[in-house]
């Protein structure tokens, strides 16, 4: 977890099977749809970078709102 510009940003990772997330979409799991959820009604960004045998990377961003207009030397203490 870390503190960048203006966002708490959180990275989860593992070397492990990894999937196909174009094909995860059309999947009727409800994993990934509520995670993309939840991250999007607190106003921020999930990135998912996953392949086949080489593991997966999510990435959550939520803004945080007392940086938004903070000076930019500020936010990022």
């Amino acid at each position: 977890m870390e503190l960048d510009e203006r966002d708490v940003v959180l990275t989860i990772g593992d070397d492990g099977s990894g999937f196909d997330p174009a094909d995860a979409r059309y999947r009727h799991g409800l994993g990934l749809i509520s995670l993309h959820e939840r991250v999007r009604l607190v106003g921020g960004r999930l990135t998912i970078a996953s392949r086949p045998q080489r593991g997966t990377e999510l990435r959550v961003a939520v803004p945080v709102p007392e940086f938004q207009n903070a000076p930019r030397d500020r936010a990022a203490r």
